[in-house]
């Protein structure tokens, strides 16, 4: 699809038929209350140790996503399980939010998902993590209270077999302090009104605005757009996102090569990563890469032009 033709394409997508009118469960954050088990949410905060020094919290059943106690910012268990997401959460994908001003946890966790695998891809390029950059790839949607983002029609092959949706995660939301969040990101604690659909595709048709041509680099873009990489989740393999500086929980990521004690199982462990990553951030820039499924990280395989 040309650029030109790009400005028209849809600015709303639909990921809520799984829990609409059908199963009579509520659509609006204003009636979505978090039905996070204590289970879950204890397992969650086990398997993601990021979280412990941000005081994380259940809901109460009178709370919501978008109206957080003082002092606190909703996120969702599927942001750590699915979208790749940790704390401290990086510069590029607060940067990227405070671009479309839109609250924190109004991101809908495959657009999340989607952000963090872009700066994997800039990582592995070894290219400036740039808003820029993004803009040229994605568009900002509306689905329903909240927002996500699509690759531009012409780049769809840039990151494959995204979901649609993930089940009932509006329903799977914890609290933690606002803190996440540095002075000057304060804005996105704010929750941006969907309900005026005319407002809101104003909106949506001024951030979706491709940058002007001076503001990114060709071959930045020409480097980019040869990159096909499949969107999946790294909760069971965490070296792969310390390597790419998403996560700092380095002991869970079994990344021991700078720790003091390493035992041989996990050091070859890290070596494993180590060598993945150095492959990604040489072969990247050699030819088209997919990074494919097979085996329990994924290997590396050269397509065709």
């Amino acid at each position: 699809m040309s650029e030109a033709s790009d400005s028209h394409e849809v600015s709303t997508v639909n990921d809520l038929d799984d829990i609409d009118e059908k199963i009579n469960l509520p659509i609006g954050a204003d009636d979505t209350d978090s039905r996070l088990s204590v289970f879950n949410f204890e397992k969650l905060l086990e398997d993601h140790p990021c979280l412990a020094r941000y005081n994380p919290t259940l809901p109460t059943k009178d709370q919501r996503a978008n109206r957080p106690p003082p002092g606190k910012v909703a996120l969702y268990q599927a942001y750590f399980t699915s979208s790749n997401l940790r704390l401290p959460l990086t510069k590029f994908y607060l940067n990227v939010l405070s671009y479309y001003k839109i609250g924190l946890a109004q991101m809908q966790p495959v657009g999340a998902g989607k952000i963090l695998t872009f700066e994997m891809i800039l990582v592995a390029l070894r290219l400036p993590r740039s808003v820029n950059l993004f803009r040229k790839f994605f568009r900002l949607c509306r689905t329903g209270d909240w927002f996500t983002v699509s690759v531009r029609g012409e780049y769809n092959s840039l990151i494959t077999n995204a979901p649609g949706t993930i089940k009932f995660w509006r329903f799977d939301y914890f609290f933690v302090d606002a803190s996440i969040l540095p002075d000057h990101k304060i804005v996105l604690l704010e929750w941006r009104n969907a309900s005026n659909k005319k407002e809101n595709s104003r909106f949506i048709r001024e951030v979706n605005q491709l940058p002007e041509e001076h503001l990114v680099k060709l071959k930045h873009v020409n480097r980019v757009r040869r990159v096909s990489v499949p969107y999946r989740s790294y909760a069971k393999h965490e070296g792969i996102l310390v390597l790419a500086g998403i996560s700092h929980d380095w002991e869970k990521g079994m990344v021991p090569i700078l720790l003091e004690k390493s035992t041989k199982k996990s050091m070859i462990s890290s070596l494993l990563f180590l060598f993945i990553w150095l492959a990604l951030c040489n072969f990247l820039t050699l030819s088209r890469v997919s990074l494919c499924s097979n085996g329990s990280v994924g290997w590396l395989g050269c397509g065709s032009e």
